[in-house]
Formats: structure tokens, C-alpha cells, sequence
């Protein structure tokens, strides 16, 4: 995996549940953002951490920070915020959007696309 659940978890600043469900559910929602990534990329992008002739240091920070914010995106979802684009949580606000776009984060990887066919 690109990320780990202690990783996605230091990210948002919250503490690791250790239940099994609440792994299950981490796991997923980190297997979902690599599908994301990996489907856009049109690689296995698990592959940059292996791959050191073709993914220096700094691909692979590109690779996991994509994967840490869509996964988050992801966990967002879960609280019954489907298609958040702003929610407060001091106050009851909340908007929502049909689709969530994942386009805008994945523009980072744009450079290492595979060529569909190629």
C-alpha cells in the first residue's frame, strides 16, 4: 500500500482506532484512493515504491500525498457527507455537491500518465 492507516490517521490528526471494523473500513478507504490513482495514472501505483529507477524520492511524497487526501476525501463520505464541498463543524453548514471530483487532486500525477494503449 502507498499509505499506511497510522499514516492516514496522522494526517487528519485523529487517533487510531484499533477495533477490527474501524481497520477494515481504514483499509478500504486506502485501497479505493490507490484504485482512484492507478486507474488515472493507468499503472499500478503501488509500483512507485519499488520502482526506484523510474520514481525518485519526491514521486513517490507525490504519489502518497495524493493517496492521504483522497483517501480523507473518502472518510469525509462515511459521516453521511456524500459529496461534501464545505462542511463546518463549529456550526450545522453544510453543502453538498452530487459527484465528488477527484481531478483536481490527482493533477500532480498528470506527468507520469500512461499513454492509454501504449
Amino acid at each position: 500500500m502507498l499509505i499506511t492507516a497510522a499514516l492516514l490517521y496522522a494526517y487528519n490528526g485523529i487517533e487510531q482506532k484499533e477495533d477490527e471494523t474501524s481497520q477494515q473500513l481504514i483499509e478500504i478507504h486506502i485501497g479505493t484512493a490507490q484504485q482512484i490513482i492507478s486507474n488515472y495514472v493507468l499503472f499500478d501505483c503501488e509500483s512507485v515504491l519499488t520502482d526506484s529507477e523510474h520514481y525518485d524520492a519526491a514521486a513517490v511524497a507525490m504519489f502518497k500525498n495524493v493517496c492521504l487526501r483522497i483517501a480523507t476525501l473518502l472518510q469525509l463520505e462515511d459521516g453521511g457527507n456524500i459529496g461534501v464541498n464545505n462542511n463546518s463543524s463549529i456550526g450545522v453548514n453544510r453543502t453538498f455537491a452530487n459527484i465528488v471530483d477527484y481531478t483536481p487532486y490527482l493533477k500532480p500525477l498528470s506527468a507520469f500518465r500512461k499513454i492509454e494503449g501504449a
